[in-house]
């Protein structure tokens, strides 16, 4: 039984670091954000985004797609945009937190 107690007892401590409070949660949850649309304004969904060539995501129903990945903040980063019908384009984008960006696709 004490054995299991002094594993248990360390994740006790770690979670004041994963509250919303914390300074650790306040760099995750200011995420870089990046809203791509179509030549009429409006969100794309399903578009593949892949960042440095590493971290893929898809946009949402709304064209949206948030980054929160810290070795992505406070550069420039290459973002890779793939979507039927859109072809691939790249944009170098300087990523910070609460930041944001918008990339027009056209056809």
């Amino acid at each position: 039984m004490k054995f299991k107690l002094a594993f248990a007892l360390p994740a006790l401590f770690l979670l004041p670091l994963l509250t919303h409070n914390s300074p650790l949660a306040a760099k995750v949850s200011a995420p870089f954000q990046i809203h791509v649309v179509d030549a009429d304004g409006h969100g794309i969904p399903g578009v593949k985004v892949s960042a440095d060539g590493r971290i893929v995501c898809y946009t949402r129903s709304d064209g949206t797609v948030r980054w929160s990945e810290t070795e992505l903040m406070n550069r420039d980063v290459t973002f890779r945009f793939d979507h039927a019908g859109y072809g691939e384009n790249s944009k170098i984008l300087h990523v910070t937190q609460s930041g944001h960006a918008e990339l027009t696709l056209r056809h």
